[in-house]
């Protein structure tokens, strides 16, 4: 049997010194500031006033629209004056008056109605826009999250592999240990220590995309929240919830819209000019005055508004067919949301559940057989190795599930976590 090796728990004090330094140094930018929610990045996004000009946009437009459609049509003013030559010498006719367009289609209403609908398909189109925001500012908290989570994993696993070869260096200059050994384990820390460089510039790119959005007034602090996502409702009820989905609600009220619009397009019947004014003369010395009243109409003799009838009504089928296919969609989109975020969420909550568990057990374990001889540097660097992949395979699976389920939530159009 190999000799023990009991020298993984025994280090000098400048070693200790070195470590204590590592780990101050990896944890305090993290854990310097009071640690943010999810909760508080969506509020700093909802209450950013820039932003809420891109989710009101649309409705502002969308009710200058309606505005414009409730409108009469400007009344014209019309003078005109006329020297025609009568019996009693030249003559002066001096004629005032205003002219209004009166609608007696019914098609102005139809046109308020319609806008009355596209105003809700607007306000729809609005939550949509916000949810986004929402969602994204959700997946970048998440995303710095994660990093977070495998950056303690590597930060342990390079303490660990740092411990272990500078043990085996001592080891090696004593004679108790051979050189084969003592490069390995560098080698091992050299790859985690790659693995936790790379890890560290991801986790401060997620942090800047997070704080772009949140806009904290210093850097991103260190977050607080879980990667697994909670169990979503029953699937009957995320469908009976569709309908009222930002995108359903949309392109629903536009559908409605287009078929208004084709139908108010059928009344052909014109407009009617009404004018009254007054009409001025004078002739031979005499002068006189009077009202004056006309009544026009456009003869509907070539143009019934066939070609805008035509419009409209390609418009409106095209427009349900938008909202059937829109429905589909979600639909299927939830189905496989939900059954993503159920399936991922229960298995990242088991696995991580297990990891939080049996994971220091395992280490421990191997560091105990390690130095009591009982089984080699490579079985020991396996069973390290083995174990940091499953814990951060299962925070990448947590991950898989958390976007899962704020993709169910924005095509919901949900904004609070």
């Amino acid at each position: 049997m190999r000799p023990p090796r009991l020298f993984l728990q025994i280090k000098p004090m400048h070693h200790r010194f070195l470590g204590m330094c590592f780990t101050l140094g990896s944890i305090l930018p993290l854990g310097a500031q009071v640690a943010q929610t999810e909760s508080d990045a969506v509020r700093q996004v909802l209450n950013r006033p820039d932003l809420k000009h891109l989710w009101s946009l649309p409705e502002a437009q969308a009710q200058a629209q309606r505005t414009e459609a409730g409108l009469w049509v400007n009344p014209s003013l019309e003078a005109t004056r006329e020297n025609p030559n009568g019996s009693a010498g030249p003559r002066r006719e001096d004629t005032f008056q205003i002219t209004q367009p009166v609608d007696v289609s019914g098609r102005r209403g139809l046109r308020k109605n319609t806008g009355d609908l596209r105003l809700r398909a607007a306000q729809g189109e609005g939550d949509a826009i916000r949810a986004e925001l929402v969602q994204r500012v959700r997946l970048a908290f998440h995303q710095t999250l994660l990093h977070q989570e495998r950056l303690k994993r590597l930060e342990a696993a390079v303490k660990r592999a740092s411990r272990l070869a500078e043990a085996l260096e001592r080891q090696e200059k004593a004679g108790e240990a051979s050189g084969a050994e003592r490069r390995r384990a560098q080698r091992e820390l050299d790859g985690l220590s790659a693995r936790l460089a790379q890890e560290r510039a991801a986790y401060h790119r997620a942090e800047e995309q997070l704080n772009v959005l949140a806009q904290w007034e210093s850097r991103a602090p260190a977050l607080e929240g879980s990667l697994v996502p909670e169990a979503p409702p029953p699937l009957d009820e995320i469908l009976k919830l569709l309908p009222e989905a930002p995108d359903q609600r949309k392109a629903q009220q536009e559908a409605k819209a287009w078929a208004l619009e084709a139908h108010a397009s059928r009344r052909w019947m014109p407009d009617l000019n009404l004018g009254v004014g007054v009409k001025r003369w004078e002739e031979g010395g005499l002068k006189g005055s009077g009202a004056v009243f006309s009544l026009g109409v456009t003869l509907p003799a070539w143009n019934r508004g066939q070609a805008q009838r035509q419009r409209n009504e390609a418009e409106a089928l095209a427009a349900q067919t938008r909202a059937a296919m829109v429905k589909d969609d979600a639909q299927a989109e939830a189905r496989a949301l939900w059954r993503e975020a159920s399936d991922l969420g229960t298995a990242a909550r088991e696995i991580l559940g297990r990891a939080v568990e049996e994971t220091p057990k395992l280490l421990k374990g191997a560091d105990t057989s390690f130095e009591a001889g009982e089984t080699s540097l490579f079985e020991l660097l396996d069973v390290q190795r083995s174990a940091l992949d499953t814990d951060l395979q299962a925070l990448d699976l947590a991950f898989a599930a958390r976007r899962a389920r704020l993709d169910l939530d924005r095509l919901l159009g949900r904004i609070q976590p």
